[in-house]
């Protein structure tokens, strides 16, 4: 499964969604997955979007997380 993923800054808009995005990757890691490495404000609220490159394509997948704080997901479909 080929994902794409992007980070945005307090609120994503699919209708423009250049709009406060910070970081975006595909592929990064064994031409399939992507990955981030970015140093993050605690108190600034972050979007993930996590997409396939062919529609209707579902699977799993995993969020993994680290640094020296707590993060907290909160999943939206």
């Amino acid at each position: 499964m080929n994902t794409f993923g992007y980070i945005y800054n307090n609120s994503f808009n699919a209708s423009v969604p250049s709009q406060n995005m910070i970081a975006f990757n595909y592929e990064d890691i064994d031409d399939s997955q992507f990955s981030f490495n970015l140093f993050i404000n605690a108190i600034t609220k972050y979007i993930l979007v996590a997409t396939t490159y062919d529609s209707n394509t579902i699977g799993a997948f995993s969020i993994i997380s680290n640094g020296i704080g707590p993060v907290q997901f909160v999943i939206q479909q």
